[in-house]
């Protein structure tokens, strides 16, 4: 589901619901993960075994589940839609996002088969409990949990007064902790991007209590990204904040919940995020050439990083269009009178679709100016809801990048990100007018 269409369902989502049935079947693995494309190497059959047992090295790379440190082909499962945020714990399995037109579906991968559950809304970063629960976000406005050998999910509303619910991990039997979105005055965000706080939802009480108490002033924003428990019980996550109004790029810094309190462990080289634990070493991901633009995975500390592979884990896709923005062009071309062509390919050229390339979302337009500013691509312009009605929410400005006959919407997003890397996850592909 379009990340920029679902706060309208967050915003009038309110409370707890008690159960949500889901449409679940299940299948062995063969037959209801897609074909990687040729036979299974012995390597890949071992990898698709141990991935049942959710002990496989995943990530999550241009359609395909991957294990990164395998040589030759190292696709393990092939998605049917873009793919995203893989999850793994032994003994329980593997699960994984499959991000479709207009709803999702979560793919639990486990010794029984795979079980595909059709949720109607967007989800987010899967995660499992070592009793083999799996929670996940939904449409960034509650938390759904689905109990070991059951097809009926649990909903949990968002905190009272919450904006958005996303990134749970389990703490505990008993526990698990998200990260909050919280209104901020005077200052115009998306669903998950202002100001941050962790949560503890307490299973047994269904209540929430607030971790952390990051605040910011003016068009200060505070961002958390990727808390996950660590070998000692202690939670890590990346704090990534800046201020609306500058055009330099924001500080990443990686902080411990420990104790009841948090506490900075110290600055991060750059944009990355965290991906887990392999054995008492974090795994992070990161942009590098490498990859082609993708995300890196890569292992440690400090100046000791090493480079395992290719991938994301809780990371989004940056080189797959979302399919609902497929959806959006389509339509919009369809509204202009292109109803006879063919609008599926995401690399056609504006002579057969008018889309751009849109960063945002901000408040002024002063803001957007500035941010088009930094970029070192030509052909801006700054657009707001009566200029840009397909692509903007009223009472936000953005800056747009006509896609021209020279690229494909993928080539020009890609340049857009490149020039403009702290935004890489505030740049969609949109239709335009």
């Amino acid at each position: 589901m379009n990340r920029k269409l679902t706060i309208l369902v967050m915003v009038s989502f309110a409370g707890i619901a008690i159960l949500a049935t889901l449409l679940a079947s299940t299948q062995p693995a063969s037959s209801a993960t897609g074909a990687c494309g040729r036979a299974a190497t012995r390597e890949q059959t071992r990898t698709r075994a141990a991935a049942s047992a959710g002990d496989a090295l995943l990530t999550a790379s241009r359609g395909r589940v991957i294990a990164p440190e395998l040589s030759g082909s190292s696709c393990v499962f092939a998605a049917r839609g873009m793919l995203r945020h893989v999850a793994t714990e032994p003994s329980a399995g593997t699960a994984f996002v499959e991000d479709g037109e207009g709803s999702d579906t979560v793919v639990i991968v486990d010794q029984d088969g795979v079980e595909r559950v059709a949720v109607p809304g967007e989800v987010t970063h899967p995660s499992w409990s070592r009793a083999g629960a799996l929670v996940w976000a939904e449409d960034m406005s509650r938390l759904e949990l689905l109990a070991p050998g059951s097809s009926v999910s649990r909903s949990i509303g968002r905190p009272r007064g919450a904006s958005a619910v996303f990134s749970p991990v389990f703490t505990g039997t008993r526990s698990l902790v998200s990260v909050v979105q919280e209104p901020v005055g005077g200052l115009t965000t998306g669903e998950d991007d202002g100001l941050n706080n962790l949560w503890r939802f307490d299973l047994a009480e269904s209540r929430w209590r607030q971790l952390t108490n990051f605040d910011v002033r003016g068009t200060r924003w505070s961002l958390i990204r990727t808390p996950v428990v660590a070998p000692d019980g202690s939670l890590l996550f990346v704090r990534v904040t800046g201020d609306a109004l500058e055009t330099r790029p924001p500080a990443f810094e990686l902080w411990r919940f420990a104790h009841g309190r948090a506490a900075k462990v110290g600055p991060l080289p750059g944009e990355m995020f965290l991906a887990g634990f392999e054995g008492r070493s974090p795994l992070w991901n990161a942009f590098t050439a490498d990859c082609g633009g993708d995300w890196g995975l890569f292992r440690g500390t400090g100046s000791s990083l090493q480079a395992v592979g290719c991938g994301a884990v809780m990371a989004d896709p940056v080189v797959e269009p979302d399919p609902d923005v497929a959806a959006e062009e389509a339509h919009a071309a369809h509204e202009a009178g292109d109803a006879g062509s063919e609008v599926a390919a995401h690399d056609e050229p504006e002579s057969a679709k008018r889309v751009g390339i849109l960063v945002g979302d901000f408040k002024t337009e002063a803001e957007a100016r500035a941010v088009a500013a930094r970029s070192t691509l030509g052909g801006s312009m700054i657009v707001d809801h009566q200029t840009q009605p397909l692509a903007l929410a009223p009472g936000v400005w953005a800056a747009v990048w006509p896609v021209d006959a020279s690229r494909s919407a993928k080539e020009t997003l890609t340049a857009v990100r490149d020039t403009l890397p702290a935004f890489r996850e505030r740049s969609w592909i949109v239709p335009l007018k």
